[in-house]
């Protein structure tokens, strides 16, 4: 299995790659929401500047993930990749984890300006110790909507309204992982030293674990029969 995950990871990644508008349009999505909300709402008060930081983080996170992640499997479709897996001695699990390491390499690419930017905007400075906490939880959430995503992609890839019903059902199953980075985040970000919100952010960061998990194996059990359906 893992030869095929090294395989299909560098086929899909080659396949992201010789579209860079697929690359390039979720991170300036990501880029003009923060913009857009910091020239409407300027610069927040100072007690309230640690929430507008994780709010617009997870803001721009969101949605431009789900955009990235509605339009996961057009190559494939395209192409028709999947009418070749149906007959190919190929482990569904391998297709799905090396979509969902792609996935995960363009969420990272989406996080790490989405967090500078919001800092800058919002004048929030995190030191290293809680700038990395943050940054690991923001990657957890990360995981868990690339584990929704891919299923979900696979799900309604053949489906006529798939751009309606993608985010009809992402976003109401990412409310777990969304409430927990929210949550989390905000008790890392606070003026509050970390030692007084350690036993809040464990709590969410085990919500976020649970819910990877779960979206994780549902992904993994159900991707063979979501590919090799009519």
């Amino acid at each position: 299995m893992m030869n095929q995950f090294r395989i299909l990871f560098r086929q899909t990644l080659k396949a992201e790659f010789a579209d860079r508008e697929r690359v390039i349009s979720p991170i300036l999505f990501a880029m003009v929401i923060l913009v857009v909300v910091a020239f409407t709402f300027g610069e927040p008060a100072p007690e309230l500047r640690p929430a507008a930081f994780v709010a617009q983080v997870f803001l721009s996170l969101l949605l431009a993930t789900q955009t990235a992640l509605a339009r996961a499997f057009d190559p494939e479709h395209q192409d028709r990749a999947f009418d070749l897996l149906r007959a190919a001695p190929v482990s569904p699990g391998a297709i799905f984890l090396a979509k969902l390491t792609v996935v995960l390499m363009q969420g990272a690419t989406i996080l790490v300006p989405s967090i500078a930017i919001s800092a800058l905007f919002c004048g929030v400075s995190l030191p290293p110790d809680r700038l990395f906490a943050f940054t690991g939880l923001c990657l957890l959430t990360v995981a868990g909507l690339g584990s929704l995503g891919v299923t979900l992609a696979a799900m309604t890839l053949k489906a006529h309204a798939r751009t309606v019903l993608f985010p009809l059902l992402f976003f109401p199953l990412s409310t777990p992982l969304l409430l927990a980075g929210t949550q989390g985040g905000a008790a890392i970000v606070a003026p509050e030293t970390m030692v007084a919100a350690a036993t809040m952010i464990s709590g969410w960061v085990t919500v976020s674990m649970s819910a990877n998990v779960i979206f994780l194996t549902l992904g993994i059990l159900l991707f063979g029969e979501l590919v090799k359906s009519d």
